[in-house]
């Protein structure tokens, strides 16, 4: 009986367990559910609903990294910055230096100007942070062109740290076919970052491909550091602006140029290395402006220049060689500048020069710089007077030393340009050139104390009788000549209003201002004023 008895005390406590785990898993299973649901509340996107004007006004103050991060959130994320970007045109800054350095070390970016002089262990940690950044770079930028693809772009930007490899040339590639077939106005690229980080400068340097699609939307290309070849050139037939810079241009002249970009207005070329012949062009081309600076053919800096251009409004030639296969018509040019950064001068280079000015009388704007000042001393002391004169030029600039062998020029420029309302005077440290073929005459040329010469300038120029009015002078002030022709200037411009002095030693402005309005002036208007640069 008493066996009994336990046993059924023991089935009845299994019974109760039992029970009790039952209702603990009910209890739990209750508790689970309301937690999903409280969770699934919590976790609702709330924000997509918001009305689409709203969206657009919070997106608006997000950064391109934050919108796409915001477009990871879900596919309808994605199109609601779809819809943002196509409905505001963007200017995309792609930077792969400040990025790639950025993405190891939130705190801290690289720019450009920091790695000039700077040690190779330094180089080396900067060099090893982009390599370690490249890949995220490159998913940032694929990530960023396709929320744009078919949105307006106003200006795209890739400024890149390339190494030359295949994967590279692959990912532009495919960057470049983005371009071509979206909305992008203005698209600049430049590869040099890559030889300022230690990349090998002999790899070979990206090349545009074959490029089938012809993009009417993109007016404004500029490349830094790659190759161009004349097969690119249909691709960019809706061109108005082109610039390139070292960019090394294989088999094509100014005159492929005009007539496979048709609409190109503005051209400028720098330190690129060219055909002999690219600057020569037998029939007339169309441009607005050009730029030639400091570029470079087989023969070195040495290449004819033979155009004709009769809407070219500006002209500017910077260190490059003048010669007697440089001719230039544009009779309707407005905006002239000419800057030779030669150590010597010869009968061929001078002849030029003066055909050039001879040519373009009707400059409104002319800037000269301290060589081709020289070479104008000279012939006017030796020929007495030159065949030109600038009736319509209001703005004179000149780079000058103030050399002995400047003065001359300086004041010949002034009194043949009548007109003359602004002059602009960028004072630099002094550099004499070398006369191949007057070297034993040059003494007698210039036989007078240049300390002395803008006081002995008794003759009247007309331009400061009745007509300059302001006056730009930069320079750090330090020499005697330079005040000497401020005094003059001050003593003698009678309508003069304003003369601006642009320094980076504020105490020594300041000195020079006070000196300055110790003069006797001859515009009771005239005032002075003394910025920082």
């Amino acid at each position: 009986m008493r066996k009994k008895l336990e046993e059924s005390r023991i089935k009845q406590c299994k019974m109760e367990s039992n029970n009790n785990y039952q209702v603990g898993n009910a209890k739990r299973r209750i508790v689970s559910q309301r937690n999903k649901r409280q969770h699934a509340t919590e976790m609702k996107d709330f924000i997509s609903f918001l009305p689409l004007e709203l969206m657009l006004c919070v997106f608006s103050f997000l950064t391109l990294e934050e919108l796409i991060l915001a477009s990871l959130v879900s596919k309808e994320w994605a199109h609601l910055v779809k819809i943002y970007l196509s409905v505001v045109p963007s200017n995309l800054n792609l930077d792969e230096l400040k990025m790639s350095t950025g993405i190891i070390n939130s705190h801290r970016t690289i720019l450009p100007h920091e790695l000039v002089n700077i040690s190779l262990m330094t180089r080396v940690s900067i060099s090893n942070s982009i390599i370690s950044g490249n890949k995220k770079f490159k998913q940032f930028v694929s990530r960023a062109l396709y929320l744009y693809s078919r949105c307006k772009v106003k200006k795209l930007f890739l400024n890149l740290c390339y190494n030359g490899y295949h994967s590279s040339r692959q990912m532009v590639d495919q960057w470049i076919q983005f371009v071509m077939t979206n909305e992008v106005t203005e698209l600049e690229i430049n590869f040099s970052n890559g030889i300022l980080i230690g990349y090998d400068v002999t790899s070979k340097p990206y090349e545009f491909p074959y490029i089938q699609p012809t993009s009417k939307s993109l007016v404004s290309l500029k490349l830094n550091l790659c190759n161009f070849l004349k097969s690119n050139l249909q691709a960019f037939c809706y061109l108005q602006c082109l610039f390139l810079k070292f960019v090394k241009i294989l088999d094509f002249s100014i005159e492929d140029l005009a007539t496979k970009c048709t609409m190109l207005k503005d051209l400028t070329i720098a330190c690129c290395l060219i055909p002999l012949n690219f600057m020569v062009c037998k029939k007339d081309i169309n441009f607005r402006s050009i730029t030639v600076i400091r570029c470079f053919s087989k023969r070195g800096p040495l290449f004819p220049i033979d155009i004709s251009s009769p809407k070219l409004l500006m002209f500017n030639l910077e260190n490059c060689h003048l010669n007697t296969e440089t001719n230039i018509k544009a009779p309707n040019l407005i905006e002239m500048g000419i800057r030779i950064n030669k150590l010597y001068t010869n009968s061929g280079h001078r002849e030029t020069l003066i055909k050039l000015l001879g040519h373009f009388s009707q400059c409104q704007t002319l800037l000269l710089n301290t060589w081709c000042i020289q070479v104008l001393s000279y012939e006017v002391n030796f020929i007495q007077s030159l065949p030109f004169s600038f009736k319509n030029l209001k703005h004179l600039k000149l780079q000058s030393g103030l050399e002995k062998e400047e003065l001359i020029g300086i004041s010949y420029l002034m009194r043949k340009c009548s007109y003359m309302e602004c002059l602009t005077l960028h004072f630099h440290e002094a550099r004499q050139i070398l006369w191949d073929d007057l070297e034993e005459q040059n003494h007698i040329f210039f036989d007078f104390e240049d300390d002395q010469y803008w006081q002995t300038q008794t003759s009247t120029f007309y331009c400061l009788e009745y007509c300059l009015k302001e006056v730009c002078v930069y320079s750090d002030f330090g020499r005697n000549l330079e005040m000497h022709m401020l005094r003059f200037l001050l003593e003698n411009a009678k309508v003069l209003e304003k003369m601006f002095l642009y320094t980076h030693q504020k105490i020594r402005g300041q000195e020079v201002k006070q000196q300055l309005s110790n003069s006797q002036k001859a515009s009771p208007i005239a005032k002075l004023f003394i910025f920082d640069l």
